[in-house]
């Protein structure tokens, strides 16, 4: 992750937004697009929002499915699925 996820971990915990959208990108879009599985689990465990849309209209499962990241894409569904009201 060339120190994605130790540096990620020191900006979230002084304050940084999971969810700052940089160039159309999320923090968690670009993990998915990279399929660095354990920055994502980092980021969701801090409140990243799964589901933003960018300008194409993606998610960050649409990416990590578009770049073949089944890690990710596992991990984003299963987030998912916790989210659906009625789902276990």
């Amino acid at each position: 992750n060339h120190g994605w996820l130790s540096s990620t971990e020191v900006l979230l915990r002084n304050g940084a937004d999971p969810n700052l959208v940089v160039g159309d990108q999320t923090p968690l879009m670009i993990a998915a697009h990279r399929c660095y599985k354990d920055l994502a689990l980092v980021l969701l465990a801090r409140g990243a929002t799964p589901n933003y849309r960018n300008v194409a209209n993606e998610t960050a499962l649409m990416i990590a499915e578009k770049a073949k990241c089944q890690s990710v894409s596992g991990i984003l569904t299963s987030t998912l699925a916790q989210k659906v009201p009625g789902s276990n």
